[in-house]
């Protein structure tokens, strides 16, 4: 049997304090991490992604040269947070700063052309962003719009259209049924923590973001955050019970007599379970995005 010493909650105490400072002893340490995780997420985690441009973004490229700049970012795993808004960079502990990324999965960019310091770019005059669906492994880039634009059904028709993996289709779903909602019945229900249908091209779809929980917080952060707890009592309990690969045993054994310091860090926008003595991964626990 191999003993285990569980560091995963000091760990995730650890990278919270860094971002938001010391947590408050009352707190609802679940929450903290969740709200810590969609502010993570909506930094846009830094690993080089496929990038998708499409038709009415190639159009805009030419008048805001930023997109080719925030496209090479991406596509090497970049920095994008100067051109993301105060907002989401500042609001940090707060997981409704983008409600949009919550429900959609889509953040947007500002397109200014000069740094008015080394991590932030100007802000356009017209007010026009850049709107994107971003998840592990690619980036859509969809359209220019006007700020405001955060309930425009036109930016789920392009990422259908241009990536058609990331919209969820739903399966039997009645005709009869609504799915054309306004920009403002989608900001409603947004609001009130209700994820809705779309309809789209005559058929149905759920919100590629997974959409809202009553909370607001994003259902696939939630998701991930399950998971996560989930999979650190996992490997604590496959550890404990020996049911671990041939590879990981032979590796533990390479330094026998000291017990398996179970721990929690991020890499390439990854929240992963690794023994800290030996930094032997365990597991790729949670996504964030």
């Amino acid at each position: 049997m191999v003993q285990v010493v569980d560091e995963t909650d000091q760990d995730l105490r650890a990278l919270i304090a860094r971002d938001f400072g010391s947590i408050p002893p009352a707190t609802d340490f679940s929450v903290i991490v969740l709200d810590w995780m969609h502010y993570r997420a909506r930094l846009i985690p830094r690993r080089p992604r496929k990038v998708l441009l499409s038709p009415e973004v190639t159009a805009h490229s030419v008048r805001y040269p930023a997109i080719n700049r925030i496209k090479k970012e991406l596509e090497s795993g970049g920095d994008l947070a100067p051109w993301l808004s105060d907002q989401i960079r500042k609001r940090k502990a707060d997981p409704k700063a983008d409600l949009m990324f919550n429900d959609w999965q889509i953040s947007h960019f500002h397109l200014g052309n000069v740094f008015v310091n080394p991590t932030k770019v100007s802000r356009t005059e017209n007010g026009k962003l850049l709107f994107a669906h971003i998840s592990p492994e690619r980036a859509v880039l969809l359209d220019v719009k006007q700020h405001g634009a955060w309930a425009m059904r036109d930016l789920l028709r392009v990422l259908l259209r241009v990536s058609p993996k990331d919209m969820r289709e739903l399966k039997g779903v009645l005709g009869t049924q609504n799915g054309d909602y306004t920009d403002e019945e989608i900001i409603a229900a947004r609001n009130s923590g209700i994820s809705l249908m779309y309809k789209l091209e005559g058929r149905f779809f759920m919100s590629p973001g997974l959409g809202v929980s009553s909370s607001q917080h994003g259902t696939r952060l939630v998701l991930a955050y399950n998971r996560l707890r989930r999979e650190i009592a996992n490997v604590r309990l496959d550890l404990a019970a020996n049911k671990i690969s041939a590879a990981v045993r032979r590796l533990l054994a390479s330094a026998l007599g000291q017990p398996v310091r179970l721990g929690v860090k991020i890499e390439a926008g990854q929240l992963v379970i690794y023994d800290k003595n030996r930094n032997l991964l365990l597991s790729v626990a949670a996504a964030l995005h």
